[in-house]
């Protein structure tokens, strides 16, 4: 039962950071101009240390971009689950089955997400060399922020 509310609260997080944070910060990369938030700033920060061509970082922002939409679609009326919640809280007898059938919804949105991103990542593979690959996989594992203070 603890799962899934863990499940959706994961969820209500993921799409909310592929939707990713706009605080109008502007940062010149490759001859061209991005704007957005932390995400799009740490992976330019990330596109220098990995030397990647302006294909690749097309490709990559195209994968990610289109998570991202993806990820918007599945976050859908998740507010409203917090309302069905407590209704089922403030019931006068609580109703289990109704309760676990609150996360049905949420949880298939989830499973189709990580699809997507399964998807998603499969295709930035693609795009990277073996050595940009083995660098990726040494900040994910890492506990630093997206290439932000990791040693090269």
């Amino acid at each position: 039962m603890f799962g899934f509310i863990i499940g959706s609260a994961c969820l209500v997080g993921l799409a909310a950071m592929a939707r990713g944070r706009r605080h109008g910060f502007h940062h010149w990369h490759h001859g061209h101009r991005g704007r957005g938030g932390f995400g799009k700033r740490a992976l330019y920060r990330l596109f220098e240390r990995l030397d990647t061509t302006p294909g690749q970082e097309k490709a990559i922002l195209g994968a990610i971009d289109d998570f991202r939409g993806r990820a918007r679609d599945a976050r859908g009326d998740l507010r409203d689950i917090r309302k069905r919640v407590a209704e089922a809280v403030r019931a006068e007898h609580f109703d289990e089955p109704a309760f676990a059938a609150i996360f049905d919804e949420p949880l298939a949105r989830l499973s189709t997400l990580r699809d997507e991103m399964s998807k998603t990542v499969a295709s930035i593979h693609e795009t990277l060399t073996p050595k940009q690959r083995e660098y990726v996989s040494d900040v994910v594992e890492s506990n630093t922020r997206w290439g932000f203070g990791y040693a090269c």
